[in-house]
């Protein structure tokens, strides 16, 4: 091997590896691997570049536009309804006219639009005819996926499947070449899906029809029903007097009180200033398991001396005053969502607002201009953020003038752990001192040996003493509440709570979501959206314990609990999918016509050659937006920005696999398997390895790979290079078998309860039915050799 094509062979197992392991997002290893590229002199500059040109790439970009103007202006929701009357209250009906719909829509939206769109459709139908979600939801998506086969331009493996063609100086995929063969595969799978599949699938809601309402079902998924219970505070109680947000209930005990019966009457989602009464009931959701946490405070010793700040901390350890500066990326966030201990390796100790000083439950504040923090750490951290970015200044601070200053000692207090305390044996972490009651641990005594920041993993003993900064009245209140009265024979419905100003609603992470990986407490939700999250459905599983701290994934399902007036700005949301139709976005219906005609012009010039299928792209997204199917601003939300630097990072590779002889080299090491094989077994096993591809890599940068490797093993065993690339790219449209081949997959899971082995169970036999389509109308139309 030359030196050449070890360097991308290189490039190219390290790029496999992190899409496979997840350990980066795809487009930053797609603009990864095009740097690394360029570096190695594998390619030209202008070639690591001209992946963004691509035809593919427009291509892309004017679907995406076309399949926000259909759903701006309610043409797919007019598809929708339609489905319905068409499918009428038969399973097998509403399963076919489902999945042809979705299909017919292929030719001009994306898959994870299609499904996207259709959720709250899916969901609404779902109630009104009795049929479980479970049981149309992956037709749904599946259905998406069949229709991206039919046409060059329906998915982007198409697309960079005829784009490969090119590039190789051979004829591209004409607009109707593949509606033959993925045509065929389509009809056979989706009678397949109608006949068979559909009695293969499980999940919510399976057992029985759903009902008219989603209450029964949301309630009993979600495991609401085991998760309430009533807590009486009688006269004298030490939570009486104190309004919700005072008793810590929610962020000391993460309790959420869903209600108040007093006086015969019961108040749904009180506010945080709701005070609380005598003989209050509070109708909690969570468990009495999670009082748990009051047994393990209570028995902490508080110490009235050894509190001062002197012998406590050594000389390398020290406190700053940092001031953010205007314009800085700090301005707008939470000290919660910054986490300055573990991005800074630093302690907030306080923030100064003008004259104000704030030192308690600073988590939750979000920083603005000219605030300074007062920090604590060592030195070295310390002169590291004079260095960093969104400070204005930073300056050392004296103790002697923290203590002065900021009325530092008048908040630390001592506090031990004694014999025998659920605390010992855990680590600090555990003790949710600084999340529930918004004090900071600066130090720990075990002995004689004081250690100063002790980290959140040490593991705490009996007899040890930490130095806590907060107020030690929160700590001694929450010690003292034990005179409530758990109700353990009360078990409250969830009917109970919905109103007519009240109610439950489910909503699902879209694909553009910018919330994956923050935390409820992080987002603020409650304040942002002004609603209540109840659980969350992940991977087959309901979670309803620490929500608050549970970082969000794309495809999660949330159950919300609040005001039925925030249902419909949470449809205007672009980070969630409402799965109610009553709570979308009003359509612009008068714009329906030229979002059609928009369309037709794209399908006519695409079909007549009269322009090439990027320009006529952009063409139809320009006139949706002139025709006011979108703002010009909707246009540039609508690209799946990500998709677009996926293709253009990782079309380099292609082109250094193929110029650097990389592609000649394993292309002539795959010749060998297949001299002397019939091609039918060929074309069989790259697909079987292609699609199941598609569970580690996307099927889009696995085209993009297998391109120039297929090429070379068709041209090396005499096969049809056309044939070949059809079934590469019809195989990686055929990610039927895991939840993760592709993101519409992900999006259902949530929603329809599925998990993982739901989509082998119904996929495998799908994907083995759409092969042997293939194999069967592939050389009728495109003869092997």
């Amino acid at each position: 091997m030359t030196p050449e094509i070890i360097t991308v062979l290189g490039i190219l197992g390290g790029a496999v590896l992190l899409l496979v392991t997840g350990w980066l997002r795809t487009d930053v290893v797609a603009v990864l691997v095009l740097l690394a590229l360029a570096w190695a002199r594998a390619i030209e500059p202008e070639e690591a570049i001209a992946g963004f040109a691509n035809a593919a790439v427009v291509t892309v970009v004017g679907v995406f536009v076309l399949s926000a103007g259909l759903q701006r202006t309610g043409v797919a929701q007019w598809l929708g309804q339609w489905v319905q009357r068409v499918g009428g209250r038969g399973e097998f009906r509403l399963v076919a006219a489902l999945m042809a719909t979705a299909a017919a829509l292929s030719f001009v939206m994306n898959t994870v639009a299609i499904v996207a769109l259709f959720l709250p459709v899916v969901m609404d139908m779902a109630r009104r005819t009795g049929v479980a979600p479970a049981r149309l939801l992956m037709p749904l998506a599946f259905g998406g996926l069949l229709g991206g086969m039919t046409t060059t331009f329906a998915t982007m493996p198409n697309l960079l499947a005829s784009q490969a063609l090119r590039e190789a100086g051979l004829k591209p995929f004409g607009f109707f070449d593949f509606l033959p063969v993925g045509g065929a595969a389509a009809v056979v799978g989706i009678g397949f899906m109608a006949v068979l599949g559909r009695r293969l699938l499980a999940g919510r809601g399976m057992e029985e029809p759903a009902p008219s309402t989603a209450l029964p079902n949301l309630t009993q998924h979600y495991g609401l029903h085991e998760r309430m219970f009533v807590l009486r505070l009688p006269p004298g109680c030490a939570l009486v007097g104190r309004t919700l947000e005072e008793s810590r209930l929610g962020s000391a005990l993460r309790l959420h009180v869903a209600g108040i019966l007093r006086d015969g009457q019961t108040r749904l989602a009180p506010d945080r200033w709701t005070v609380l009464q005598d003989d209050d009931r509070l109708l909690i959701q969570g468990t009495p398991d999670q009082l748990q946490d009051l047994a393990a405070w209570r028995g902490l010793v508080m110490e009235e001396s050894g509190s001062e700040m002197e012998g406590w901390f050594p000389e390398h350890i020290g406190f700053a005053e940092c001031m953010v500066a205007k314009g800085s990326a700090l301005v707008g966030r939470t000290l919660a969502w910054l986490d300055a201990r573990q991005s800074w390796g630093v302690n907030v100790v306080a923030l100064k607002r003008g004259p104000e000083i704030f030192r308690s439950h600073l988590q939750d504040r979000r920083l603005m201009p000219g605030d300074v923090l007062l920090v604590q750490g060592p030195t070295e951290r310390l002169a590291e953020l004079r260095t960093g970015a969104g400070w204005e200044a930073v300056r050392e601070t004296p103790r002697d003038e923290v203590a002065g200053g900021y009325d530092l000692e008048s908040r630390l207090f001592t506090v031990r752990i004694p014999e025998g305390s659920p605390l010992a044996g855990r680590p600090l972490s555990e003790t949710r001192l600084g999340e529930a009651l918004g004090m900071t641990v600066l130090a720990l005594g075990r002995g004689d040996t004081k250690t100063a920041m002790p980290g959140p993993d040490e593991e705490l003993r009996a007899g040890d003493a930490l130095l806590i900064e907060g107020r030690s009245e929160e700590l001694r209140a929450l010690q003292g509440f034990r005179d409530f009265e758990l109700e353990r024979e009360v078990s409250p419905e969830w009917g109970d709570f919905e109103s007519e100003r009240l109610g439950l609603i489910e909503v699902v992470l879209s694909p553009r979501t910018g919330l994956a990986g923050k935390t409820l407490r992080q987002i603020r939700f409650r304040e942002r959206y002004g609603m209540s999250v109840l659980g969350i459905w992940r991977a087959g599983k309901a979670l309803t314990h620490r929500l608050q701290d549970l970082p969000l994934q794309f495809g999660d399902a949330l159950l919300l609990y609040g005001p039925r007036s925030r249902h419909p700005l949470l449809g205007g949301e672009p980070d969630f999918i409402v799965l109610s139709q009553a709570a979308q976005k009003v359509p612009l219906r008068t714009r329906a016509p030229m979002a059609v005609a928009a369309v037709l012009v794209f399908l006519i010039l695409s079909a007549t050659g009269w322009l090439a299928v990027p320009l006529a792209a952009l063409t139809a997204a320009v006139l949706m937006v002139l025709g006011g199917c979108l703002r010009v601003d909707d246009a540039y939300a609508a690209v799946d920005w990500k998709a677009v630097v996926l293709i253009g990072g990782m079309l380099p590779l292609a082109t250094a696999l193929e110029r650097s002889g990389a592609a000649a080299a394993l292309g002539a090491a795959g010749v060998e398997w297949v001299r002397d094989a019939d091609p039918w077994l060929v074309v069989a096993a790259l697909f079987l390895l292609t699609s199941t591809g598609t569970w580690f890599i996307p099927g889009t940068a696995l085209v993009v790979l297998m391109a120039p490797l297929a090429l070379e093993l068709a041209i090396g065993a005499g096969l049809s290079p056309h044939a070949v690339m059809m079934t590469v790219a019809l195989a990686a449209s055929a990610g039927f078998s895991s939840p993760v081949s592709h993101p519409g997959n992900v999006l259902i899971m949530g929603p329809g309860g599925y998990r993982f082995l739901d989509f082998p169970k119904v996929g495998l036999p799908l994907t083995l039915v759409v092969l042997a389509t293939v194999l069967l109308v592939l050389p009728i139309f495109w003869p092997l050799k």
